[in-house]
């Protein structure tokens, strides 16, 4: 019985087995289905319509996968797509089933992509900005059309082409382009048209005029002309009657919302100092207070449309720059660039108009105090008045007491102006000084070492005692400016101290060292002088070779380029 159960098995087993090769024999003679398939176009224009036409052979079903529905297997069809689209048609040969077999089917699939043409506009290109009276060109390209127009200019225009406009208020084009089905595209530029005023040489002539608006930088011209400094190609500027204008100008293209993009800053910067450029284009030929001036600029324009624009001194010597922050909260933390509180913060470069990442003014030691890249306040952007017009008094007619009473001033409204310590303990030890006192200099550097460690201020300091004959002290604080030099330039390479900046540090050095050597002498360490001496010699030395070296070279590659 058991040996009958067994056979009964390995039968079975063996008619599976046999049955199942059968079967794969069969079903590889068996071929798939034969599909034929035809369209009018490859592509089409959008609102155009392509027919497919088949004929299937050697199958039972004949469908199109993209929406399900089943076809006959000969015929054609019209379709109207609204995009590029691949149509998947699926053809299946009859289904058989077998004992011991899985269900058995031949598919045959065929893609077919057709490519939809959009009506567009390529380039649609005109000025953001232009002054009042001025022309323009307005350009465009476009592809897949066979109209174009341009909203309210009634003549026919081209596919692609140019027009000159001239108008006198701000104006929005809207370019309409259509293909022959009707199916059409439209783009807008808005031009932006700053009046303007020409003040001409009337600039400090203000009492004609009331302004119209009492921002924080109209309160800062204010002052200054209060002060009544009288120097040629420096008057009180920008005027009032300008930068209100400047301020209803900045109402067209400055959107009232809280909160602004990045890329929203960066058009509002922009069209604020095309506008400058615009009013201001003769007269800044002749100043180099631009960033200060510009400044002034976009504080009064955010003032006027509740833009939180604030003044900013950056670290930068002879004199302070200042840029403007966007600063939403108003909490900006100096001290810690990656303070979450700083996120939505951005520096604008007046001078340019764009934004500029806030790393790019940052050095860590200008930043243990805290009192550079903050938001200043009120009185402190009062304080840069009287510093400013103090440094002009001195420079452009040599006033010394007028111009230490406007420092005074200035440090009265702001003790951690340290640039201003810098340029008063200066003047404190001028010859040109009846007044001249070293002490009230060595005070002045002194703070100002406290509030911004610079090595020329170590420097100063050590002259003044190098003239008091206290030449200890002046070893001291030269022996600081030399050390802080040296860490300049001492992992450079000679080529590279023949960049302008490090050049100047290396040329510094070499001069503190003999000054050094100088006060060493008078000690009567004249080992250290003779150290000091050969040490400036030495590097001296090298920093010539290589500046003849690199003169040479350029000469022969200039020769050679004949």
């Amino acid at each position: 019985m058991k040996a009958y159960k067994i056979y009964l098995i390995l039968f079975i087993f063996l008619f599976s087995v046999s049955f199942q090769a059968f079967s794969q024999r069969r079903k590889k003679k068996r071929k798939k289905p034969e599909v034929s398939i035809k369209r009018t176009a490859k592509k089409i224009e959008l609102g155009d319509s392509v027919t497919f036409s088949w004929d299937v052979r050697k199958s039972k079903s004949f469908y199109l996968r993209n929406n399900g529905q089943e076809l006959p297997v000969s015929g054609s069809m019209c379709i109207k797509p609204d995009t590029t689209t691949i149509y998947r048609f699926i053809s299946k040969r009859q289904t058989i089933y077998r004992f011991f077999t899985k269900k058995h089917k031949k598919v045959k699939k065929k893609n077919v992509k057709i490519i939809v043409l959009y009506p567009k506009i390529d380039e649609f290109i005109c000025p953001g900005t232009i002054s009042d009276g001025d022309d323009f060109e307005l350009s465009w390209k476009t592809s897949n059309v066979n109209n174009v127009c341009i909203e309210n200019y009634t003549n026919a225009i081209s596919n692609n082409g140019c027009l000159k406009f001239k108008i006198d208020t701000t104006t929005t084009f809207t370019l309409t382009a259509k293909n022959k089905f009707g199916k059409k595209v439209t783009e807008k530029r808005t031009v932006f048209v700053f009046k303007k005023y020409y003040a001409g040489d009337n600039l400090t002539d203000q009492s004609d005029y009331t302004p119209k608006y009492n921002t924080i930088a109209h309160k800062m011209l204010c002052i200054e002309d209060s002060l009544r400094i009288k120097i040629p190609d420096y008057k009180i500027f920008p005027d009032f009657r300008t930068l209100d204008i400047m301020i209803d100008n900045s109402k067209i293209y400055i959107p009232q919302k809280k909160y602004y993009t990045r890329a929203e800053l960066n058009e509002i910067a922009h069209n604020i100092y095309t506008d400058i450029l615009t009013q201001f284009s003769d007269v800044y030929k002749k100043r180099d207070d631009v960033c200060y001036r510009n400044s002034l600029v976009f504080l009064a324009i955010g003032e006027a449309n509740n833009l939180p624009f604030y003044g900013v001194v950056v670290p930068e010597y002879p004199v302070s720059h200042v840029v403007v922050r966007y600063d939403p909260d108003g909490k900006h933390n100096a001290m810690n660039i990656n303070d979450p509180v700083n996120k939505d913060d951005v520096i604008i470069e007046a001078t340019m108009g764009v934004i500029i990442p806030e790393i790019h003014y940052i050095n860590t030691r200008n930043l243990k105090k805290g009192i550079l890249l903050k938001n200043l306040t009120e009185d402190e952007l009062f304080s840069t008045v009287y510093a400013i017009r103090g440094s002009l008094l001195h420079r452009e007619k040599g006033e010394i007491k007028n111009t230490i009473l406007l420092y005074n001033k200035a440090l009265s409204l702001n003790p951690d102006f340290w640039i201003v310590y810098w340029t008063r303990g200066i003047l404190w030890g001028s010859d040109k000084n009846p007044e001249k006192d070293y002490k009230k200099a060595i005070a002045d550097f002194t703070k100002a070492t406290e509030l911004h460690e610079h090595y020329k201020l170590y420097a100063l300091i050590a002259e003044c005692y190098a003239f008091m004959n206290d030449s200890y002290n002046a070893i001291d604080n030269y022996t600081i400016a030399i050390a802080m030099t040296w860490n300049y330039i001492r992992k450079k390479a000679l080529f590279e101290l023949l960049e302008p900046e490090l050049h100047d540090i290396a040329i510094s050095h070499i001069q503190y060292l003999v000054k050094r050597a100088t006060e060493y002498k008078k000690t009567g360490d004249i080992e250290e002088q003779l150290t000091d001496n050969l040490s400036a010699f030495y590097l001296y030395k090298a920093l010539a070779e290589t500046e003849e070296y690199y003169k040479n070279l350029n000469k022969i590659n200039q020769l050679a380029n004949k």
